[in-house]
C-alpha cells in the first residue's frame, strides 16, 4: 500500500532593494556638486569614474540669459542648463554659486529660484552654509536624448560685483532603478556679476539749442566697452527704440566715474521722450538703465505723470468722468475706468512694461504709457 504524500511548496520572495536613483521623498541629498568642501554623485552611481572631460561633459552648457531687469544690483539673472547623452535616458542635477576664491566653508552667493520655465522639475534646496538648484524629486526622462533646465539667479543684495563660479553636477542614467552603469559629470562656469553698478542718470532738457543732455555715473566697471543711447516717442505707435549714439566705456574701474551726451532733437516731433542706457560688456553681454522721460512741450494740452509710473498715475488738463483704456502693444484692452475727482487711476493690477493709453472726450488723444516695479 503506498502512502499518500503531501508535498508542501513554500515560495519565499526576496525583496531586493533597488537603487533609490531620483526617487528621494523629497529632495536629493545636499552638497554633491563638486564644489570645495563637497562630494559629488559618484559616491552613490560609483560605476565609473567622475567624467571631466569628453564630448559629453563638452555638452554641457550653462547659458546666462538676457537679463531683465532695471540694472539695480537685486536684478534677477536668468540661466539655462543643457546637456545631451545619446546613451542615457534619465538625467538630474545639482548647481550652487561661490565667489571665485571659495574654499571649504565658504557661503553660497546669491539666491537662486525656480523659474516658471522649469516649474515641476526644478526645486530650491538649502543647507546651513549653501543653496541648491537641482532636479526635483523624480528626474527627468526624456525621449530625445538631451535635456535643458532654466532658473534664476538674484545677486546678493550687498552690491558683490567681480566674478562667481557655479559648480554643476551632471547625472546621466539609464533609468533602470539601480545606481550601477549611470555617469556623473563636473564642470565649473564662471560669470561676472553687474559689469556695471549705476549710480544715477538725469536728463535735462535745452530750448535754446534743441537738446536733451543726459549725465549718469557708475561706482564700479567691469569689462564695460561702451553705454549705447536709446530714445522712444510718445506719438509713436508702434512702440520702437532708436538709436542716438555711443559713448566709450571705462573697461575696469573702482572709482566713480562721470559720463555726458547730448541728443540733439530739432527734427523731432514729440510732446515727451523717453531714454534709457544699454550698457554693453566686451563679450557682448548688456544690461539696461532705468527709463527716464523728458517733457519737450510743458504745454500740452493733456498731460500725465509720473512716466514712467508705478502704482498711480496723474492728469492735468482733463475733464472729470472722462473715459481711459490702457491697451498692450498688440491691441488687448486690459483696462477702462473714467477719470475721478481725484484726477489719478490706480495701476496696481497692471504688470510692468509698455502700454498704449487712449484718453476718450473731445481732446481724445494716444499717450505711451511705461510702467515699472
Amino acid at each position: 500500500m503506498h502512502k499518500k504524500i503531501n508535498v508542501v511548496m513554500v515560495f519565499i520572495f526576496i525583496i531586493i532593494p533597488t537603487g533609490l536613483l531620483f526617487t528621494y521623498s523629497s529632495t536629493p541629498p545636499n552638497g554633491y556638486t563638486n564644489a570645495p568642501g563637497e562630494n559629488n554623485c559618484t559616491s552613490c552611481h560609483s560605476s565609473y569614474s567622475l567624467v571631466t572631460s569628453g564630448q559629453k561633459w563638452d555638452s554641457i552648457s550653462l547659458i546666462q540669459n538676457t537679463p531683465y531687469g532695471n540694472g539695480t544690483i537685486a536684478s534677477p539673472y536668468s540661466f539655462t542648463l543643457n546637456f545631451k547623452d545619446k546613451n542615457r535616458y534619465k538625467y538630474g542635477f545639482q548647481i550652487c554659486v561661490l565667489p571665485i576664491n571659495a574654499s571649504i566653508g565658504t557661503f553660497s552667493l546669491g539666491t537662486l529660484a525656480v523659474s516658471p520655465l522649469s516649474a515641476g522639475e526644478t526645486q530650491v534646496a538649502v543647507a546651513p552654509d549653501r543653496q541648491y538648484i537641482e532636479h526635483n524629486s523624480a528626474g527627468v526622462y526624456t525621449n530625445t536624448y538631451s535635456k535643458s533646465w532654466t532658473f534664476n539667479w538674484i545677486p546678493p543684495v550687498s552690491g558683490y560685483t567681480g566674478n562667481v563660479k557655479f559648480y554643476v553636477c551632471v547625472n546621466s542614467t539609464d533609468d533602470d532603478s539601480y545606481t550601477g552603469g549611470d555617469s556623473v559629470y563636473a564642470k565649473v562656469f564662471t560669470f561676472q556679476v553687474l559689469p556695471v553698478s549705476w549710480l544715477d542718470i538725469k536728463t535735462n532738457y535745452s530750448l535754446n539749442d534743441s537738446k536733451v543732455k543726459l549725465n549718469w555715473s557708475t561706482s564700479t566697471e567691469q569689462n564695460n566697452n561702451r553705454f549705447e543711447i536709446e530714445y522712444s516717442l510718445e506719438n509713436e505707435f508702434p512702440f520702437s527704440w532708436h538709436h542716438a549714439g555711443i559713448v566709450r566705456g571705462s573697461n575696469n574701474s573702482n572709482i566713480i566715474k562721470r559720463y555726458f551726451f547730448e541728443h540733439s532733437i530739432s527734427n523731432i516731433n514729440s510732446n515727451l521722450i523717453y531714454y534709457r542706457i544699454k550698457q554693453i560688456d566686451n563679450d557682448g553681454r548688456f544690461i539696461y538703465s532705468k527709463i527716464l522721460s523728458v517733457k519737450i512741450n510743458a504745454e500740452t494740452d493733456i498731460d500725465m505723470y509720473p512716466n514712467p509710473c508705478h502704482d498711480k498715475i496723474y492728469f492735468k488738463n482733463i475733464d472729470i468722468g472722462s473715459s481711459i483704456k490702457i491697451y498692450k502693444l498688440d491691441g488687448t484692452q486690459i483696462m477702462q475706468t473714467s477719470l475721478g475727482v481725484d484726477n489719478c487711476i490706480n495701476l496696481n493690477e497692471i504688470k510692468s512694461g509698455i502700454y498704449q493709453l487712449i484718453i476718450d472726450n473731445e481732446k481724445s488723444q494716444c499717450r505711451k504709457l511705461l510702467v515699472v516695479e
